[in-house]
């Protein structure tokens, strides 16, 4: 049967500040697919991950022509930068 360790008290802090960090990631990961793949959908053409990162929300919500599609894209590319900053600061 496998045993855990017991870290210092010390020691928990860094590791949840690192778990919490792969968690941000993980969601940031989700919302960049989330976006591409709504470009996708909606152009049927592939959406380079450098122009998303680019990008600032304004001006991805200004590749889609619904205006529902408009708001989806600027919030998902709102939410990945702000993840983006979370996750530097860490």
């Amino acid at each position: 049967m496998p045993c855990g360790t017991i870290l210092e008290p010390s020691a928990r802090a860094v590791r949840d500040l690192l778990r919490r960090r792969q968690l941000l990631v993980s969601k940031r990961t989700s919302l960049i697919l989330a976006l591409k793949n709504q470009y996708i959908r909606t152009h049927g053409q592939n959406l380079p991950l450098a122009r998303v990162k680019s990008s600032s929300p304004e001006e991805m919500a200004g590749l889609f022509e619904n205006c529902h599609e408009r708001l989806a894209a600027e919030i998902t590319k709102a939410e990945i930068d702000h993840l983006e900053e979370s996750i530097k600061r860490i």
